[in-house]
């Protein structure tokens, strides 16, 4: 079954998504996050330590005690929270990304714009009229001091951006009305046993955010060739954002990447 699943947990836990396009809050101890079909992510919002993450460390990989951490299989997006991120992404492909599954015929690229509307404000960060991504990762380092990786595929960085989730509560009397926030269930489980509120009531939120105060933060992103090998393209707007794409040549990778912020 395709679910576009939100999932918790209480630290040191082992997710598996499956289908669907998934979001895993990595919320502290050492996780596992099986992404599977569609376009998942994993974020680290309420984290209370920076995040350290690095896709090319899998599930596959042997036990090892200098690598005792989280493990990444079929995640394409990831968002670090409001401290000193390291993230760095894996060599995931257009090619990889849109490869069809024999058995489910489903695959790890966001295809439509519905699957873009199901995160509030990606469509802004993809940019207007944007239907499709399938490029490679994409990483968002938000509030705090980060390095970003993206390395292969054609990948989409923000340094201060980040992917938020939280539960919307409604008015019993108009569903488009909210009237309260949550971060998780358990801070509605008395109003929920009381009887107070009603799971109707409920709406799950994905959203992309950004920090609303001006700080003196400064975000890296880190490529992986030459600097000769690079042509860095900034924004007419002067809004800081640039495109930063590999030049191709016969017998190398192209990586690239658009870095915002």
């Amino acid at each position: 079954m395709i679910g576009n699943d939100v999932i918790f947990g209480g630290g040191n836990d082992d997710y598996d998504a499956e289908s669907g396009d998934d979001i895993m809050v990595s919320d502290g101890g050492i996780e596992r996050h099986e992404g599977m079909l569609g376009f998942d992510w994993v974020t680290y919002k309420g984290d209370t330590q920076g995040a350290d993450a690095d896709m090319f460390f899998t599930g596959l990989l042997p036990p090892d005690v200098d690598n005792i951490r989280d493990r990444f299989d079929l995640v394409e997006g990831l968002s670090g929270w409001n401290h000193n991120d390291i993230l760095r992404g894996d060599d995931f492909d257009s090619a990889a990304l849109t490869a069809i599954d024999p058995t489910s015929g489903q695959n790890n690229a966001l295809n439509s714009a519905a699957q873009i509307a199901l995160i509030n404000g990606l469509q802004n960060l993809l940019g207007a009229g944007v239907t499709s991504f399938s490029g490679g990762n994409i990483i968002l380092g938000g509030d705090g001091s980060d390095l970003i990786e993206g390395r292969g595929g054609d990948d989409l960085i923000d340094g201060d951006a980040w992917l938020n989730v939280r539960i919307s509560v409604r008015s019993a009397g108009d569903p488009n009305l909210e009237i309260a926030s949550a971060n998780s269930m358990a801070e509605l489980q008395a109003a929920m046993f009381a009887g107070t509120l009603n799971p109707g009531q409920l709406r799950i939120v994905r959203e992309i955010l950004t920090p609303t105060t001006v700080t003196d933060d400064f975000d890296r992103a880190v490529y992986s060739d030459n600097f000769a090998n690079y042509v860095l393209t900034k924004n007419a707007d002067g809004a800081g954002q640039s495109r930063i794409q590999l030049a191709p040549r016969p017998t190398a990778q192209i990586w690239s990447a658009t870095s915002r912020n």
